[in-house]
């Protein structure tokens, strides 16, 4: 298994769960039918089975929000592996393409200096692909 469970705000906002769960973190206290049926019988179980908090497409994707521009309007990306490779290999190359792997390199050297707007800009632009969804103000604002 070893995958990332979600079990969500279990205490209200901003209490999320979110952990890596191996088959070893779970013990089987009993799998007899008398014992699982009593339970049953007795509304006993919690309902809760952490291997059904597991989803293939949430470790894969998932959607950050941002609130921005005072709250008028929200930023999402979708938030997965891939993107975080290509960041990471966007980024990394830039370091390797101007020579320059320490903070004191970066200032001394015009070039990055120069072009790292740009880098920004790929980013922003060719990587994160931000998604901007106006709040119903400003698209009212827009029609007049």
């Amino acid at each position: 298994m070893g995958k990332q469970i979600y079990f969500g705000e279990v205490l209200g906002k901003h209490s999320e769960i979110v952990c890596d769960l191996d088959r070893d973190d779970l013990t089987l206290v009993t799998g007899d039918p008398k014992i699982v049926k009593l339970f049953e019988e007795h509304n006993l179980e919690s309902g809760y089975n952490p291997l059904d908090y597991y989803d293939e497409k949430m470790e894969q994707k998932m959607k950050r929000t941002f609130d921005v521009y005072d709250g008028e309007a929200t930023v999402s990306i979708e938030d997965t592996q891939e993107l975080r490779d290509k960041v990471f290999k966007t980024v990394l190359n830039f370091f390797v393409a101007h020579e320059c792997f320490h903070s004191e390199g970066i200032y001394q050297s015009d070039i990055p200096q120069i072009e790292a707007p740009g880098l920004l800009a790929n980013l922003a632009g060719k990587v994160f692909k931000f998604n901007i969804e106006w709040k119903e103000i400003m698209k009212n604002e827009k029609n007049i």
